[in-house]
C-alpha cells in the first residue's frame, strides 16, 4: 500500500474518509488475492499512514508493517519524528513499525535507534543503497552489498527485526544482507511503553519521569457568549487564537469543546479540530458527551488525541472504547455512572474499576486509560474536597493508571478562586494526579506547577523553574486567548497581517487586510510591509526545519487570501505580474507535492502559474511554454530514473527557439547536474525556488 498523493492536491482538503476509502479499496484487493500481511509503505505523512492502518484493521486480521520515509534531519517532510510516529503506531496496534527508502541506512539508523528506546513493538527497516546519483546519464547507488550488509548488522544492534533494501538494492545487496545476519537473534529490548498523546508533530509523555503536563481548558464555549456565538455560526478564528494563546502560556495539550445546543455538533468539532491543528501542533483532548462529535474529531485530528470522555455507565463505554481502540486514542473516564458521583472514595474507585475493566476488555492497554475522580464544590460540598483526593490516590495505587482532574471546578462560587485553586492542585500533585486541566493564564496555577517540577524531582536540575525566573519570555503581540480586544491602529495591522500569514490565520486574513485599506494603509504597503515579509519569515522557519509543509501551505494559503483582496487595487511592475512560469512533473514521475508547494508561492509573489501536473511529456511542456509564452519552465522530478527527461524538455524548447528560461528541482537533483543538462537554475526547495525565479525575471 503505498501514498495516495492526494494531501498536497491544489483541490483543496482530503477528509479522513477519502483517504480511508482509496486505501481499503487496496487493501480489499490485495486480501483476495491471498496477501499473507499488509506492508504500508513510502509514507511522508503519519496522517495517511493512520488512515492505512486503521483501514486495514477494519478489513482483516493480518499482520501490518508500517512504514515512513524520513527526510535528513530525522523527521518526514510532514514534520513528524521518530518516537512521536512510535507512539501513535504503537497505538493503532501494528505489528512492525519503521522505516524505508529515504537516504540510506545511515540516515534511518538513528530513527531506528529512538523507535527502539520507546516501544517494544517489532522495528521494521528497509533504506536505500544510499542517496542516488546520476553519472553518464545512468543512476547510481554509492551503496555496495558489502557496504549494506555492515549498516545491516548496525540496524540489528539498534534493535531492528526485519531488515531488508529499497531503492538500488539488487539480489546481491539482500543476499549480502542475509549473509550478516544468518544465524543472528534479535536483540532482546527490555521496553515498557509510556503514557504520551501526540499531534503530528510533537509528543507528550504523561509520567513520573516526565514534567508535568497540563491540559489548557479554554477552548469550551460555557459561559463565553462570543466564542460561542462563533462556533455556531462555522467561525474558528477566536477558537485559533485561544489555541495559540495556550500554547505560548505553556498548555502542552488542548481540550476542544465546542458544545454550543442546537449545532451540529459533529461537523462543528471536525471544524474545530481541524482550524485549531492547523493554528498549533500539539496533542489535543476531544471533549463531547456525543460519540458521533468525538469520532468526527478523531478523524480529523493528526496524533495520538484523548478522548474527554466516557462514564461507567455501560452503554457509553460500549459507544467510546471502540473509538478509542479504533482511532489509536487514550480515553477518559469519569467516576459517575448512571446513578451519579458516589460519595464516597471507594464508590469511586469501583467505577473506575468498572471503566478500567471494560476498557482492557475492548483492547486498550492500561497506558490508553485516565480516570477523573471529579472534583466537587469547596462551597456547596465542602466535605467532599478531601473525598476527590482520597479517591485518586486510591486510583494511583490499584490501578496504575493515568489520573486528570479539573482543577478549578474546587472554587467555584468563592473569592480569590486563583487561591484555592493553586493550593489545591499543589495537594492534588501529592495525591498521584498526573494531568489537571486548568487555564494556561492563571499564573499560581503555573507557579505550583514548577514549583512541583522541582519537588518531584521531575525538573532535572531546576532547569525549567530557574528559566521561568530568571529571564522571561517575551509576550505575544496578538494578545492571544482574550475574547473583545480592541482593533489594532494601523501601523499595528501590518504586524498583526504579517503574524498572520507566519501563523497561517486564513480564516482572518480578508478582515485584516479590508481593515488595513480601510485605515488608509496603501495596498502596496501591505503588500511589501506585511504579506512579503510574512512568507519570507515562513520561508526561514521553513529552512531552520522549525516549520515543515503543513505550517508552510497554510501560510502560502493565507498569505493568498491577502493578496486576492490586494491584488485589483496594486498596479505597479510587480502587481500586474512579476512573469509566467509553466509547471510540471515529468514524464514517468507521479510525485508533486514540491511542485504544489513551489506553485503557490510563486503565485504569491506574483507570477502567473500554469500547473500542467504531474507525468507529463516533454512535448506537451514545450508546447504549453509556447502558447503561455512562459517566462520561465519548472520541471521536477523526484526519481533517478526520470530525471533524463528534463533533459528531452530543455532540448524541446531550444529546438523551438523559445526564450524560456528553465529551472529544476527535486529531491534527488544536484546543482551539478542541473548545469550539465543545461538548465538555467537550479531550486533546492520551494523558498530557493522563488529567490531563483525573481532573479531570473530580473525582479532582483
Amino acid at each position: 500500500v503505498g501514498p495516495t498523493g492526494k494531501l498536497l492536491e491544489p483541490a483543496g482538503d482530503v477528509t479522513f474518509d477519502e483517504l480511508y476509502h482509496v486505501f481499503r479499496a487496496q487493501i480489499e484487493a490485495g486480501v483476495a488475492a491471498g496477501a499473507d500481511a499488509i506492508s504500508i509503505e513510502t509514507m511522508s505523512d503519519i496522517g495517511e499512514l493512520r488512515a492505512a492502518v486503521i483501514a486495514a484493521r477494519d478489513c482483516c486480521d493480518l499482520p501490518i508493517l508500517a512504514h515512513l520515509t524520513f527526510a535528513a534531519g530525522g523527521r518526514t517532510v510532514m514534520g513528524t519524528d521518530a518516537v512521536t510516529a512510535a507512539i501513535i503506531l504503537e497505538a493503532l496496534g501494528v505489528t512492525a513499525m519503521g522505516a524505508n527508502c529515504s537516504g540510506g541506512a545511515r540516515e534511518l539508523l538513528p530513527v531506528i535507534e529512538a523507535m527502539a528506546r520507546v516501544t517494544p513493538a517489532f522495528l521494521s527497516v528497509q533504506p536505500n543503497a544510499g542517496m542516488p546519483r546520476l553519472v553518464d546519464g545512468a543512476t547510481v547507488f554509492p551503496e555496495s552489498p558489502e557496504d549494506m550488509a555492515a549498516h545491516a548488522l548496525r540496524l540489528r544492534e539498534a534493535g531492528a527485526n526485519i531488515i531488508g533494501g529499497c531503492c538500488g538494492t539488487t539480489p546481491e545487496h539482500i543476499r549480502a544482507i542475509a549473509s550478516a545476519l544468518d544465524g543472528l537473534p534479535p536483540v532482546a529490548r527490555e521496553v515498557t511503553s509510556r503514557r504520551a498523546l501526540a499531534s503530528r508533530g510533537r509528543h507528550v509523555f504523561i509520567d513520573a519521569e516526565a514534567y508535568p503536563v497540563f491540559i489548557g481548558e479554554r477552548i469550551n464555549p460555557t459561559a463565553r457568549k462570543k466564542l460561542a456565538a462563533d462556533i455556531a455560526a462555522g467561525k474558528m478564528a477566536v477558537l485559533a487564537d485561544e489555541a495559540r494563546g495556550q500554547v505560548e502560556a505553556g498548555a502542552e495539550v488542548l481540550d476542544v469543546n465546542v458544545g454550543v445546543p442546537a449545532i451540529d455538533e459533529a461537523a462543528a468539532m471536525r471544524h474545530a479540530v481541524l482550524s485549531v491543528q492547523a493554528a498549533v501542533d500539539v496533542p489535543l483532548s476531544i471533549d463531547s458527551s456525543s460519540p458521533d462529535a468525538l469520532e468526527a474529531g478523531l478523524k480529523a485530528f493528526v496524533g495520538r488525541a484523548l478522548i474527554n470522555s466516557t462514564t461507567g455507565d455501560p452503554e457509553m463505554l460500549e459507544r467510546v472504547l471502540p473509538l478509542a481502540r479504533r482511532y489509536g486514542a487514550a480515553v477518559l473516564g469519569l467516576c459517575l455512572d448512571e446513578t451519579g458521583i458516589p460519595p464516597t472514595a471507594e464508590g469511586r474507585l469501583q467505577v473506575a474499576t468498572r471503566i478500567h475493566t471494560a476498557a482492557r476488555a475492548a483492547g486498550l492497554r492500561d497506558q490508553d486509560i485516565f480516570i477523573d475522580c471529579l472534583v466537587k464544590t469547596a462551597s456547596a460540598e465542602q466535605e467532599q474536597v478531601m473525598e476527590t483526593l482520597r479517591a485518586l490516590r486510591l486510583v494511583k495505587q490499584v490501578l496504575g493508571v493515568g489520573t486528570v482532574l479539573g482543577v478549578s471546578n474546587v472554587s467555584h462560587g468563592l473569592p480569590r478562586r486563583d487561591l484555592l485553586n493553586s493550593t489545591y492542585l499543589a495537594m492534588a500533585y501529592a495525591h498521584g494526579l498526573d494531568v489537571p486541566i486548568m487555564n494556561p493564564f492563571d499564573e499560581r496555577m503555573q507557579e505550583v506547577r514548577r514549583a512541583a517540577a522541582v519537588l518531584l524531582a521531575r525538573d532535572p536540575y531546576s532547569r525549567r523553574y530557574l528559566g521561568a525566573y530568571g529571564e522571561r519570555p517575551e509576550t505575544s503581540s496578538l494578545s492571544a486567548g482574550k475574547e473583545g480586544a480592541e482593533s489594532p491602529v494601523p501601523p499595528k495591522l501590518l504586524e498583526v497581517i504579517r503574524e498572520a500569514v507566519v501563523n497561517g490565520d486564513r480564516e482572518r486574513m480578508p478582515d485584516l487586510v479590508a481593515a488595513a485599506l480601510a485605515a488608509g494603509l496603501d495596498a502596496m504597503e501591505v503588500m511589501n510591509r506585511a504579506l512579503l515579509p510574512g512568507i519570507e519569515r515562513v520561508g526561514e522557519l521553513y529552512e531552520q526545519q522549525r516549520y515543515f509543509l503543513p505550517q508552510l501551505m497554510l501560510s502560502a494559503e493565507t498569505m493568498k487570501e491577502g493578496f486576492a483582496r490586494l491584488k485589483p487595487l496594486l498596479v505597479s511592475r510587480q502587481a500586474e505580474g512579476a512573469g509566467t512560469v509553466v509547471l510540471a512533473t515529468v514524464q514517468g514521475d507521479i510525485h508533486d507535492i514540491g511542485k504544489n508547494i513551489v506553485a503557490l508561492l510563486l503565485e504569491n509573489y506574483g507570477f502567473e502559474i500554469v500547473d500542467l501536473g504531474k507525468d507529463v511529456p516533454a512535448a506537451d511542456i514545450v508546447e504549453a511554454a509556447a502558447r503561455h509564452r512562459a517566462d520561465i519552465v519548472g520541471l521536477s522530478a523526484l526519481m533517478t530514473t526520470t530525471m533524463p527527461r528534463m533533459a528531452e524538455v530543455i532540448a524541446g524548447l531550444r529546438a523551438r527557439g523559445l526564450a524560456a528560461r528553465v529551472m529544476v528541482g527535486g529531491a534527488v537533483l544536484t546543482r551539478e547536474y542541473a548545469e550539465r543538462i543545461g538548465a538555467d537554475a537550479y531550486g533546492k526547495d520551494a523558498r530557493e525556488a522563488v529567490t531563483v525565479a525573481r532573479r531570473l525575471v530580473g525582479l532582483d
